[in-house]
């Protein structure tokens, strides 16, 4: 049997196993005992030992965590094993130090795989100070990881060089079991934290986040007191749903408003849980978050790039996830960049300078950003070091949306224009000023773009049928990293432009935006506001038609969605009979019908005053 499958056989057999673990750590929360480890659940993934020699893990428990188990005992060691020779040997160990000689060990031959109990021939009693724990074992391939629960610090040991830190994240599938008659009772630790960047003076914070219960008792009650610039600054006591022991639980609560403009330095830590002091309190407090206040909320438009090539597979499906979510949301500016996954014919030099955004080097389409920025500290688990988001969802795209709605509009950006549509020219004017005072002293930007809107293509991979490309980038008409402005004192910029022969003109945007340009971090180029308009929309501001001839309104359909490029005033959905089906108003380039079932139907679209039909066929 080789090496995977008997890996493979092993973890089935953890998984079978993890009911009676399940069981057995609810017997000993019910005998007053507890577990000491940082993982939970079944093992996930293996770690190689070279030549089957000397491999191990070890957790280190600091003062803090064990003084709460002061006078307690560690009776056993738990260990997960994969396929055991049946004369595998295994050690044991408690110690204050992995270069010395440990404080107990006990050795025990392996003979079965999953989960092994070692009950401890002594009971090691515990005197608060800090230790570690662990095993070794010689025969193994492999040594088990498992998902970690709380975080803490770890050693591995590998082949014959000993012991190393652990860095990876996952945690060894190894824990202790403690009994006595001093276990902690009231015991949590403070997970992340949702809080806005951005407050309004006087107004409460919306504070959100997560926590473990580390105690026997269930958690129903947390009272949290506030810290600002290191400073208390009030006390709320939030119930929460239920947590038992080693569950985790969340918490929501609206408060600490702040009376002064300015940054400030806020957290947030747990004074009391169930009204009882915590016993290890060193874990309550959450990480330090900046919060600038500020005396006016001004909303933003929110500035929405996608990397998407033709030669992306992926990239149109997840472009009906992109327009099914925004499709209703008027603030969201979109503009395509032909570049993260190879080129295509709409890739433009500057597309393929912002693939700097990633970061890590590590390309990937599609990606998105949301206003050029990060908001890893609220969604860690979906932005890791780098602003644009390589995998998402609807979810993640409305939390993402919901992030930047939380940062105010610290610029005005407004655009005008000229359009000689016979001879294709473009005069476009863009001016702006600051709204609110700004607290980094980084440059600030102006960049403007023209896109193109529905441009049909045959030759998109991953598309069945024909595929309309969203909102592309046709020229950049700043620098590729913008241009420099005056914020503070205000701005105006005039840009003359001939719009390209095989630009579809009625699709035409042209959007506007200044930023911060931060040439060290890919993080740090955040947008202060934008601005889009369509350039032969006459009843928008500022905007001069001198020819507002117009084509006829197109209706097309894909196999999924009826596509009208520009969007429409009304449309309509008529079954065979006549009897209308669906209805909708004021609506995008895209409207899904792959709801709909199976059969023949009619369209009919009113937009800027012009009728279309079509029929069509939904298999």
């Amino acid at each position: 049997m080789g090496i995977e499958k008997l890996i493979i056989k092993k973890l089935r057999t953890a998984c079978a196993l993890l009911a009676v673990l399940t069981s057995i750590g609810a017997a000993a929360a019910d005998n007053e005992s507890m577990q000491i480890g940082f993982g939970k659940d079944r093992s996930v993934t293996f770690l190689s030992v070279k030549d089957r020699g000397t491999g191990g893990s070890a957790l280190y428990l600091p003062e803090a965590t064990m003084g709460t188990y002061k006078e307690c005992r560690i009776t056993e060691m738990h260990i997960d094993l994969g396929e055991p020779t049946g004369k595998d040997s295994v050690r044991v160990f408690i110690t204050r130090s992995l270069d010395e000689a440990p404080l107990y060990e006990q050795h025990y031959t392996a003979a079965k795989s999953g989960w092994n109990t070692i009950v401890l021939d002594t009971p090691f009693e515990i005197d608060g100070s800090a230790l570690y724990i662990g095993y070794e074992v010689t025969g193994q391939y492999y040594l088990l990881y498992r998902n970690s629960f709380v975080d803490g610090e770890e050693w591995i040991r590998q082949d014959e060089e000993g012991w190393k830190k652990y860095d990876g994240i996952y945690t060894a599938s190894f824990y202790a079991t403690v009994e006595g008659d001093n276990l902690p009772k009231n015991n949590i630790r403070i997970g992340n934290i949702k809080m806005p960047a951005y407050a309004v003076t006087g107004e409460p914070l919306d504070i959100s986040g997560s926590f473990i219960n580390l105690g026997l008792d269930d958690v129903n009650q947390l009272t949290f007191t506030c810290l600002i610039d290191g400073q208390p600054a009030g006390e709320t006591v939030v119930d929460v749903n239920k947590t038992a022991y080693t569950g985790s639980g969340t918490f929501k609560f609206s408060g600490f408003g702040m009376d002064t403009s300015g940054d400030k330095s806020v957290s947030i830590t747990v004074s009391a849980v169930n009204g009882q002091d915590d016993c290890d309190p060193s874990d309550n407090t959450s990480a330090t978050r900046k919060v600038t206040v500020v005396d006016n909320f001004v909303k933003r438009n929110i500035l929405f790039e996608v990397f998407s090539t033709e030669k992306c597979t992926s990239c149109p499906s997840q472009h009906q996830v992109i327009a099914s979510t925004f499709k209703d949301m008027t603030d969201i500016i979109e503009v395509g960049h032909h570049a993260g996954y190879y080129e295509d014919k709409f890739t433009i030099p500057d597309s393929k300078e912002y693939e700097w955004f990633y970061g890590n080097g590590r390309l990937y389409a599609p990606a998105v950003m949301f206003d050029r920025t990060s908001f890893g500290e609220n969604l860690p688990d979906f932005f890791t070091g780098e602003s644009p988001l390589t995998s998402f969802n609807s979810t993640l795209l409305v939390s993402a949306y919901n992030e930047a709605l939380n940062v105010p509009a610290f610029a005005d950006v407004d655009i005008s224009c000229k359009l000689d549509r016979d001879n294709r020219k473009l005069d476009l004017t863009v001016s702006g000023k600051q709204l609110t005072p700004l607290t980094r002293t980084d440059d600030v930007r102006l960049f403007v773009y023209l896109t193109e809107d529905s441009i049909y293509t045959e030759t998109q991979a991953g598309a069945s049928e024909g595929f309309y490309q969203r909102y592309v980038i046709r020229q950049n008409l700043t620098g590729t990293w913008g241009d420099e402005i005056n914020l503070e004192e205000g701005f105006s910029k005039t840009f003359s432009t001939d719009i390209p022969d095989d630009c579809n003109i009625d699709m035409t945007h042209a959007v506007a935006f200044v930023g911060y340009y931060t040439p060290d971090d890919p993080c740090g180029c955040n947008v202060l506001n934008s601005a889009e308009y369509k350039i032969t929309d006459s009843e928008s501001s500022g905007i001069e038609i001198i020819d507002t001839d117009k084509q006829e309104t197109e209706i097309m359909f894909d196999g999924d969605n009826i596509i009208v490029p520009g969007g429409y005033d009304e449309l309509s959905v008529l079954d065979i009979s006549g009897a209308c089906i669906m209805s909708r108003a004021h609506g995008g380039t895209f409207t899904q019908v792959s709801h709909l079932a199976g059969g023949i139907y009619i369209v009919k679209v009113c937009a800027s005053g012009k009728t279309n039909t079509l029929k069509l066929r939904i298999k």
